[in-house]
């Protein structure tokens, strides 16, 4: 992923997941317009990403505990994904 499309994704991200407050199918389409692979569970939801080294698994509440949740799942995301560069 090049720097432009990671800006991209980032902000894409950012834009699905900054304000969310529970999991809906809307979200769940978006992230999966993004590349993850999702297996909902009953109280969390699993995001796969696959990269060209390897396949990244996060953990995300379906019902986030502050407002904040959202945008530090991104920083935790886009954390991961610069590391495997």
């Amino acid at each position: 992923m090049s720097a432009l499309e990671f800006g991209q994704f980032k902000q894409e991200l950012k834009r699905t997941l900054g304000n969310y407050t529970a999991w809906t199918p809307k979200l769940e389409r978006s992230l999966k317009s993004l590349g993850f692979n999702i297996e909902s569970k009953r109280k969390h939801a699993i995001l796969y990403y696959e990269t060209d080294k390897k396949k990244l698994v996060f953990v995300i509440s379906k019902t986030p505990s502050d407002k904040r949740a959202g945008l530090n799942n991104v920083g935790i995301i886009c954390r991961a994904l610069l590391s495997q560069k």
